[in-house]
């Protein structure tokens, strides 16, 4: 049982910083296109 849950925590842990990495490229990549568009 306690396996289960560090191993249900550690994914929870890796579930948050997978969404953050997710928003910091999201947010870079539009800013790269808002840059991109600005230019024609």
């Amino acid at each position: 049982m306690s396996m289960w849950l560090s191993l249900n925590g550690v994914r929870s842990v890796l579930l948050q910083q997978y969404s953050w990495l997710m928003t910091v490229i999201y947010v870079r990549n539009a800013d790269a296109g808002i840059l991109f568009w600005k230019r024609f």
